[in-house]
C-alpha cells in the first residue's frame, strides 16, 4: 500500500497523535500496570486465534500465551537464520493474523525503518485485528540506555501516536512492572511522589494494545 509519508516527513502531524494520546494519559503515570506481556492475551485471545509472533527471538511467548489461553495457534518470525521460526522475513508471510506482536524491537531499528516495518506488519493483520507492541519504558532511569543497541526511543505518547498516525485505534497502554513485592511496595507507594517529582517510574516497559477498523 502507498501511501504519504507525513509521519515521517510531517512533524506537527506526528505530534498532534502524540497530544491525542496525551489527552487519554496525561502522564506515565496514569497508564495502569501489568505484571507481563502475556497476560494481555485474555482479554483479546480465545481458542484457535492466529498469532504472529515478529521478533520473536527465542520463540518463548506461544508457550506463555498458551498457559492463559489454551488453544491459540501461534506462529513466529526472526530474521535469525539459526532460531527454528515458521518465517525469517516479513516478505516471506502470506497470511493474515488475528494478533500480531512485536515486543522489544521497535527500539532496535531506526525511526524510519520502524515505520515501514509497522506498515508491514498491519498488511499481515486481519480487518479487527489487533497489534500488541512493547519497547522499554523511556521514564525508567536505565531500562533503555542500559543496551548498546536500542537506536530510536519511544514515550508511550510517541508509540502510541506512531500507531495512531498509522490507523490503528489504541485500546489500551499498559506499564510492565513485575518486580518482587518489597521493590514495588517502595517504588509504587513510599517513592511515589519523589519519583514523579524527578520524573522517573520503574515500571519496566511499556505496552501497547491497538486495533484496526474492522474494515480496512
Amino acid at each position: 500500500m502507498n501511501e504519504p509519508d507525513y509521519l515521517i516527513e510531517s512533524w506537527s502531524t506526528f505530534y498532534s497523535y502524540q497530544l491525542e494520546a496525551q489527552k487519554r494519559y496525561k502522564r506515565v503515570w496514569n497508564i495502569p500496570y501489568i505484571k507481563k506481556l502475556a497476560l494481555v492475551f485474555p482479554k483479546i485471545a480465545r481458542e484457535k486465534t492466529t498469532i504472529l509472533d515478529v521478533g520473536a527471538n527465542g520463540n518463548r511467548l506461544g508457550e506463555k500465551i498458551s498457559k492463559y489461553v489454551p488453544g491459540i495457534i501461534y506462529k513466529s518470525m526472526d530474521v535469525d537464520p539459526v532460531g527454528d521460526h515458521d518465517y525469517h522475513s516479513l516478505s516471506e508471510i502470506k497470511e493474515k493474523f488475528d494478533i500480531v506482536v512485536f515486543s522489544e524491537v521497535i527500539e532496535h531499528i531506526p525511526f524510519k525503518e520502524g515505520v515501514k516495518t509497522l506498515r508491514e506488519i498491519r498488511e499481515l493483520i486481519k480487518p479487527g485485528g489487533y497489534l500488541v507492541v512493547s519497547t522499554p519504558n523511556m521514564k525508567h532511569p536505565h531500562r533503555y540506555w542500559g543496551t548498546p543497541d536500542h537506536v530510536t526511543p519511544y514515550s508511550y505518547d510517541c508509540l502510541a501516536g506512531l500507531l495512531m498516525g498509522l490507523g490503528f485505534r489504541i485500546e489500551t497502554l499498559y506499564r510492565v512492572h513485575n518486580q518482587p513485592f518489597p521493590q514495588i511496595y517502595i517504588r509504587r507507594w513510599i517513592g511515589v511522589w519523589l519519583h514523579r517529582y524527578l520524573d522517573i517510574d520503574f515500571a519496566l516497559s511499556i505496552i501497547a494494545v491497538a486495533r484496526l477498523p474492522e474494515q480496512s
